[in-house]
């Protein structure tokens, strides 16, 4: 099985060179990675929080430096994890044909004026949800990813809605006219939410409409790397699935589940 979501250091949140998780990766019995940092954003903004336009050169050459030291023992991949912001598609499109990549995902990290893990105002929780969701369905629409990821991702920091079926199952629709696939991402268990993103029920949702599904730890640490993947398996074949994908040039590639027992 592959870690298809792992950042590094060069996103000024992550800690542990590459090569730790690299060799977190051997330990846990994984038979490949895909390194996916935070994306530059126009003029460096937030560079705290993700790659600058600088150490993209950096970045690439660290990952790929990994290849010949893991030859025999781990397929090394290099990703991103872009950001859907509206206004900023050329910006991003030109990241994308400038460099080679092998798997590209697509978030929300911000709605509005509110960012990363700002909770809305509990009178306003419907219309954040289905603002939310109105990002992530553009950018299943805007042609510039793999994977959407961590589809309910602000469960995190606020309940979702009664109706939270009905805004998001017309974007599992548009996931799937697309071709697109879903970060099965299990932060989630690290975040306290007791399963992985999407939750089981979505989950279940994807597989009917033929979603597949690419799993990956959005490991920070090294000793994130495969956390979770025992019991995400479990609820993916509870949803039906028996297989999760990778991409390698951004071409998707099948792996049958194991019975691994994952660290």
């Amino acid at each position: 099985m592959f870690d298809s979501h792992m950042h590094t250091p060069l996103c000024h949140h992550a800690v542990g060179a590459p090569l730790e998780y690299a060799m977190q990766a051997v330990d846990s019995g994984l038979s490949g990675i895909c390194f996916t940092e935070h994306m530059p954003l126009p003029n460096n903004a937030d560079a705290h929080l993700r790659l600058t336009t600088q150490d993209i050169a950096i970045y690439r050459q660290l990952i790929i430096g990994l290849k010949p030291i893991f030859r025999d023992q781990l397929e090394v991949y290099c990703g991103l994890e872009m950001d859907f912001i509206p206004g900023i598609e050329a910006f991003s499109q030109g990241l994308l044909a400038t460099h080679q990549w092998d798997y590209i995902i697509g978030s929300v990290h911000r709605v509005g004026d509110l960012g990363y893990g700002i909770a809305p105002d509990v009178s306003d929780l419907e219309s954040y949800w289905q603002d939310y969701y109105d990002l992530v369905k553009a950018a299943a629409t805007s042609g510039l990813y793999d994977s959407i990821g961590h589809l309910d991702l602000p469960r995190r920091w606020v309940e979702t809605p009664p109706n939270h079926l009905a805004i998001v199952l017309p974007v599992l629709d548009v996931i799937a006219a697309q071709g697109l696939a879903l970060d099965l991402n299990t932060s989630g268990y690290r975040n306290n939410l007791g399963g992985p993103h999407p939750s089981l029920e979505l989950l279940s949702a994807a597989y009917t409409r033929n979603i597949p599904i690419v799993l990956g730890s959005d490991a920070h640490a090294p000793t994130q790397v495969a956390t979770g993947f025992t019991e995400t398996i479990g609820l993916a074949r509870q949803a039906g699935y028996s297989q999760a994908v990778i991409f390698k040039n951004r071409q998707l590639e099948t792996q049958p589940f194991t019975d691994t027992v994952w660290g």
